[in-house]
């Protein structure tokens, strides 16, 4: 509309068609000029346009949400038992079947367990059961608590054994049911000196063959051989006498591959630096529990060694990995799988297996040198610390006040201080361009109805001079022609068919009226007409104050309303 706005109030020189290309970086300020009156109000509401999707973009990251720190000094209560008072969990029940179990189900992920309150990498560490101060803020899930608290700390280290080290015996099949035959495999390294050095014996039949030796409440010993490739040639072997030493190269068959692993295990009291936070837990119809607060981090750095706990030793010694189901008593299965037949998680094996199906991705990687002894050092130190676990209820123990530091996060929405004011100013621009455009526009309507067709916009073309001569002459239609630049407006013109006749639209020419589309020049007085025909005549009537310059003025302008008149 702002375009039929500009031309029904032209400049005194108003071309019909004006091209933007023609114009230079200065063409807003030229569309804006008086020699170029196209309407502000045009070039405004095309700034308004523009600039409505730029705000919306910027708006976008107007506001951004930060996490604020609040840290406060409180006590709270602290409980130490398992760490400082050992001893008490002497005579608790055995917790080797649900340790061992819970060092297995927290490595599957489909279980989706994670790690027991209390345990963080190879330590086990004290609780928070309580806040003792009276806190004037609300603690929410997030917010941590950090203290240097007591614990114990898990040192297994595991020695691998290859191949190599082992000698292969093979035995008559006399003492054992008249038709089969055995087999041993000792350890002859120094590392085993008075440990693995009994007949590993292995019965026909298993294709896996794994042992568990622990001489000592500080070691633990553990092979696995290999049979697969050499059972049935070994099966058919004849032997001259019992306990007949075979090495690599005495006869043409293949000889089972073994590995194993010498692990020391020491427990230590230690402090440190500890992060204690409290997680949700969803439950049915969706209620939301808030769990108590366990441990999430702590600084490696920050460790102190008090002392090494032998009791614990004692006590954990009697409760090694076995190597076998404990009520069938069977060992590793006999099919070409590395998991157990009977599963349990008593089964140290099956320990192994887990840990080489979920975490090294590879269960065959039991039958590599280095990944057999990193699997038994992982889960020894994890079979251990859930024990510990386990155990924690019969730690007796009185809690103490300790002093820590509670960090409580709160999410803050913050304002972008150059968003806002890029917002403000482009905001400020758009009112300006509808405050503008509202001024500009008539208060009628400038048209009957809004041209919301084509034809309806070109019927306001219709019966002009400019689509006569268009007619007439069709090269006036090049770009170069005159008819172009010459003045153009929306108004009322005479009727070409008729004399005294007028019509309402867009033409070329300087006999236009200016006059509202509800009341034709005919309609009008002679004084009205008068002042909607010339500009010049009504700036010599504001202009000039004597009679004679207004009353000239008048007879010219009334000679000439006359001749439109009907």
């Amino acid at each position: 509309m702002n375009t039929y706005k500009s031309l029904s109030n032209p400049s005194k020189k108003q071309p019909l068609l004006l091209n933007y290309r023609e114009y230079n970086f200065w063409a807003s300020k030229k569309l804006t000029s008086k020699r170029h009156n196209l309407g502000f109000a045009v070039v405004a509401s095309s700034i308004a346009l523009i600039l409505f999707p730029v705000i919306k973009i910027i708006a976008a990251g107007l506001y951004e949400t930060t996490v604020t720190t609040y840290e406060r000094d409180i006590v709270v209560k602290l409980d130490a038992s398992l760490p400082e008072n050992w001893e008490s969990t002497l005579t608790a029940d055995d917790p080797s079947e649900m340790g061992s179990r819970f060092a297995e189900w927290t490595r599957i992920p489909m279980f989706n367990l994670g790690q027991r309150p209390g345990i963080l990498e190879n330590l086990v560490f004290s609780n928070i059961s309580g806040i003792v101060d009276e806190l004037d803020y609300e603690i929410i899930p997030g917010d941590t608590i950090e203290l240097p608290v007591p614990a114990i700390l898990v040192d297994v280290n595991c020695t691998a054994l290859s191949n190599d080290m082992f000698d292969f015996k093979v035995a008559a099949s006399s003492g054992f049911n008249g038709a089969d035959m055995y087999y041993g495999i000792e350890c002859n390294s120094p590392l085993c000196d008075g440990f693995l050095s009994n007949s590993y014996d292995a019965y026909g039949g298993y294709k896996f063959l794994g042992r568990v030796y622990s001489p000592t409440t500080a070691k633990f010993g553990i092979a696995l051989s290999n049979f697969e490739s050499s059972y049935e040639s070994i099966n058919n072997l004849t032997v001259v006498k019992d306990g007949d030493t075979i090495q690599p190269g005495d006869v043409d068959i293949a000889l089972p591959a073994t590995r194993g692993a010498i692990c020391n295990r020491d427990m230590h009291l230690v402090e440190a630096n500890v992060t204690f936070t409290q997680k949700t837990q969803r439950g049915l119809n969706d209620a939301v529990t808030v769990l108590p607060w366990s441990p999430s981090h702590f600084d490696r750095e920050s460790l102190v060694f008090k002392r090494k706990l032998d009791d614990v030793d004692d006590r954990i010694g009697s409760l090694l990995p076995i190597w076998y189901s404990p009520d069938s008593q069977s060992f590793l299965n006999s099919n070409d799988s590395l998991w157990q037949t009977e599963t349990t998680s008593l089964n140290f094996f099956e320990l192994l297996a887990t840990y080489a199906e979920y975490e090294a991705k590879n269960i065959s990687s039991l039958l590599d040198t280095d990944g057999f002894n990193r699997a038994v050092t992982e889960m020894f130190t994890a079979y251990t610390v859930q024990l510990l676990t386990e155990l924690r209820p019969a730690a007796n123990g009185t809690a103490r006040n300790a002093n820590a530091t509670i960090a409580m996060h709160r999410e803050r929405i913050s304002q972008d201080l150059v968003s806002t004011i890029v917002v403000e100013a482009l905001l400020a621009a758009v009112l300006c361009c509808l405050a503008w455009i509202a001024l500009r526009f008539p208060r009628s309507a400038i048209l009957p109805k809004d041209p919301d067709s084509i034809a309806a916009r070109f019927s306001l073309l219709a019966g002009s001079r400019l689509v006569q001569r268009l007619r007439e002459d069709p090269s006036a239609r090049q770009r170069d022609d005159g008819i172009w630049a010459e003045k153009s407006g929306l108004g009322w013109w005479p009727a070409s068919e008729s004399e005294g006749m007028w019509r309402w639209g867009i033409d070329i020419g300087n006999d236009m009226i200016k006059q509202d589309w509800k009341h034709s020049p005919a309609e009008v007085g002679v004084e009205e007409a008068v002042q909607s025909t010339s500009e010049e005549a009504l700036d010599a009537v504001k202009i000039g104050n004597s009679g004679e310059a207004q009353t000239s003025s008048l007879l010219v302008t009334d000679s000439r309303a006359t001749r439109r008149q009907v």
